[in-house]
């Protein structure tokens, strides 16, 4: 098994191969997972509800990742803003993984 967030094209001879699985996340996937990483409590359902609602939105106009959503929960959950502005914590986890701004 392998995985790929579509970084790179891979060999036609290679692709032709493997069985290529295409993985389509909704509301409800993204909740059971940050559920299954995070155990967190009841209280903060909406807080993550609304968070999954925004990373979706996000990943409609950038390339990101679940362990961005997973990042961006804790930190929020935890009440660790480094930043001291959640908008601008969020946008510095979620920065596109096929763009080198910020490098």
């Amino acid at each position: 098994m392998m995985t790929s967030n579509g970084e790179r094209e891979f060999p036609p001879t290679f692709l032709r191969r493997c069985l290529q699985l295409e993985m389509k996340l909704d509301k409800k996937k993204l909740a059971k997972i940050v559920k299954s990483h995070l155990n967190y409590k009841p209280e903060f359902e909406t807080q993550v509800e609304e968070l999954i609602a925004e990373f979706i939105k996000q990943c409609q106009e950038k390339d990101i990742a679940t362990d961005q959503l997973l990042n961006a929960v804790y930190l929020v959950l935890k009440n660790i803003d480094p930043l001291r502005n959640k908008k601008e914590l969020l946008n510095t986890l979620w920065k596109s993984l096929s763009s080198l701004d910020g490098l």
